[in-house]
């Protein structure tokens, strides 16, 4: 095994980065810090082919050996300093992880309250590469996660521990739906797959210093986005688990969802069309109909029109805010907003390409956020979030519930 990456010399070079914009010194600095993951990946496969060709690390070394390889260091190429400066600071990651992976072994012989025990010792930092695999391998295997990866961060890791830790076991080491932890430096929304039984939290905006507000009936509250996005990550694992929605989302208590179409929501939206446009009241429901569904299905008009004589500014206006208005322009509103469009107390959105809903607007009495109101799905995970940061108030449908709920019983057939 090579030694351990020097942070001095990677400090050396940032800071001449930092006070120069010389191309040529940049893709210097790179290619060494390039180089220094080849010679841990090199190393690694002459002391042990075997272990990190098969398993859960195999696809994440494979996809660090491509990123590593590829030869994109020219000046005529590359001009970028921000790039070069990223690339070098992912490589000294990579290289930290990778160098992770291999002392992971010497950790896994260990008990599960000894991992445990030196775990919790470790705090709230994990600064060395000996540290995140002591913490890599307590994760694995008290919480049954086949493998937790990416930019494994001295503060992430600890934190993610500590959730993983904080939570009933019936949600996490029993839980067929969450095997998989990725933890990226990207920007951008995280997410669960259902498919994969994986979350990915997108760390790039959440700090240590972001909070996120969160409504309740006690009043707003500040959350740490870290811990409430990967909580919302969880939560949506263990709604898929215990299928929790499926189970009560069509209750007024937990948001009275219900699943909607383009066309089932066509009727309303010809109402509310006539209603708005005088001019519009007298025209015919089988000239109108084509028009809106054309612009819920793909958001503007269709070619050819039945009547040529309503293409107007406003008809066009107006069918585009209705695509608008049950898009992400709804599901990103305010209650007033919600309560605007809805009809008979029921609002209509488009919750993901192709995905429409309705919920109940008296169900915003026990909201926790807007971004709650997207899905059904969105509105358990926002509330998990929220009651196990212990912040739900005790007059809200799920406090009881969701502390009690276990991945090996279903509340709901499949």
């Amino acid at each position: 095994m090579s030694d351990t990456v020097d942070d001095r010399k990677f400090r050396r070079a940032f800071g001449d980065i930092a006070r120069s914009v010389d191309v040529a010194l940049l893709q210097e600095a790179a290619k060494a810090a390039l180089d220094e993951v080849r010679q841990v990946l090199s190393a690694i496969e002459e002391d042990d082919l075997e272990f990190f060709s098969t398993g859960p690390y195999a696809d994440a070394l494979s996809a660090i050996s491509g990123t590593v390889t590829t030869d994109s260091f020219t000046a005529g190429s590359t001009t970028s300093t921000q790039w070069l400066t990223k690339i070098t600071i992912r490589a000294q990651r990579q290289t930290k992880y990778v160098e992770a992976i291999a002392k992971s072994r010497d950790y896994r012989e260990l008990s599960d309250e000894e991992l445990r025990e030196k775990a919790v010792a470790l705090g709230d930092r994990a600064p060395s590469p000996d540290d995140l695999a002591l913490l890599m391998v307590a994760i694995e295997k008290l919480f049954n996660i086949d493998a937790v990866s990416g930019d494994l961060g001295s503060k992430s890791l600890p934190l993610l521990f500590k959730l993983l830790n904080s939570l009933p076991e019936g949600q996490v080491k029993q839980n067929d739906m969450l095997k998989s932890i990725v933890v990226s430096k990207e920007k951008g929304d995280s997410s669960h797959s259902k498919d994969d039984a994986s979350i990915i939290i997108n760390a790039g905006e959440l700090s240590a210093a972001n909070t996120k507000t969160y409504e309740t009936a006690a009043g707003d509250v500040q959350l740490n986005s870290f811990t409430s996005t990967t909580l919302h990550e969880i939560g949506h694992s263990v709604d898929a688990a215990v299928r929790y929605m499926k189970s009560k989302g069509d209750d007024l208590r937990f948001g009275g969802w219900r699943t909607e179409t383009p066309e089932t929501i066509l009727t309303f939206a010809v109402t509310r069309f006539k209603t708005t446009y005088a001019s519009a009241a007298t025209l015919a429901d089988e000239i109108i109909k084509p028009l809106l569904n054309a612009c819920l299905t793909t958001g503007d008009l269709p070619e050819v029109v039945p009547d040529e004589a309503i293409r107007t500014d406003a008809t066009v206006v107006w069918c585009k805010a209705v695509y608008a208005n049950h898009s992400n322009a709804l599901w990103r509103a305010d209650r007033g907003t919600a309560a605007s469009v809805a009809n008979d107390g029921r609002v209509y959105i488009e919750s993901y390409a192709g995905e429409w809903w309705s919920y109940a607007i008296a169900a915003r009495d026990q909201q926790v956020s807007n971004y709650q109101f997207r899905s059904p799905h969105e509105w358990f995970a926002e509330v998990y979030s929220v009651r196990m940061l212990g912040q739900l108030p005790t007059s809200h449908p799920c406090y009881a519930d969701i502390p009690t709920l276990d991945a090996r019983t279903p509340l709901a057939a499949a």
